[in-house]
């Protein structure tokens, strides 16, 4: 990178200033012929010249009837009761005035209402799940489906990151300890 800069600034030292402006000046005229070589798509035949291929707004029957949305269409809210003989808790996170103080109420899964973290983030709006009077009205997902705890916490026998590191450092150690560079034996 270094030797290309060299050679650009020794090139750009061996033309005049005028020589560069000319230069810079042939490239900004050179952009706008091709700029305006490139022509907009012609509109569709009585269509809207902005929005082209759209049909024209004044050619609709009744301009105070809004189009119909694009895209998916949303579902009506649905609010799921909680599975045949699961109790629901007094307070969870739907309903909760201030869920750090349900910190306890945290690893119990109808605090959830047995909702996943992606059925919650992804799909509880989109697929109307959140009910009709949210967020009091969203609805329970299947309590039985739960992630393995032994998936979950670590394997290793360290409590904590300082833990794992001072073993590894002994470990290496034990080795031989660590290579120690000097600028002179810096590997390339």
């Amino acid at each position: 990178m270094l030797g290309v800069r060299r050679r650009l600034m020794t090139n750009l030292k061996s033309h005049s200033p005028a020589q560069l402006v000319l230069g810079a000046c042939v490239l900004i005229l050179t952009g706008r012929v091709q700029l305006a070589a490139q022509t907009a798509p012609a509109p569709a035949q009585g269509g809207n010249p902005v929005l082209a291929g759209q049909p024209d707004p004044a050619s609709r029957a009744n301009p105070a009837v809004p189009p119909p949305a694009l895209g998916r269409q949303p579902r009506e809210p649905v609010s799921e009761p909680p599975p045949p003989g699961v109790k629901p808790l007094a307070v969870d996170l739907f309903t909760s005035r201030d869920l750090y103080k349900d910190k306890a109420l945290w690893t119990d899964p109808r605090y959830y209402r047995c909702n996943t973290p992606r059925q919650m983030i992804e799909a509880m709006w989109e697929s109307g799940r959140i009910g009709p009077n949210p967020p009091g009205s969203a609805s329970w997902g299947d309590c039985r489906i739960d992630y393995p705890r032994d998936r979950i916490v670590s394997p290793y026998s360290w409590k904590t990151a300082r833990e794992h590191y001072e073993a590894l450092l002994a470990q290496t150690k034990a080795h031989g300890g660590s290579t120690v560079y000097t600028k002179a034996t810096t590997p390339d």
